[in-house]
């Protein structure tokens, strides 16, 4: 069994950014512990609390998340 996990980026586009991408990445069931186990790390090591967004956009950031921490998270 694989698991999808999918995003989007540019839901609106803008005079600025006329684009739409959509991607996703496949994980087996045996890799998926190992998958979320390595994410958590990441959050934990960065001081995203539980239920914080884990996002790629800087409008997602948590407010007590630097903005330096957020891009290397």
């Amino acid at each position: 069994m694989y698991f999808l996990f999918t995003d989007e980026t540019n839901q609106q586009p803008s005079k600025k950014a006329e684009f739409f991408i959509y991607g996703g990445l496949f994980v087996s069931h045996e890799q998926l512990s190992q998958v979320h186990h390595l994410v958590e790390g990441i959050r934990e090591r960065h001081g995203f609390k539980p239920g914080d967004p884990f996002k790629f956009a800087e409008h997602d950031r948590p407010e007590h998340v630097s903005r330096e921490t957020h891009r290397a998270a």
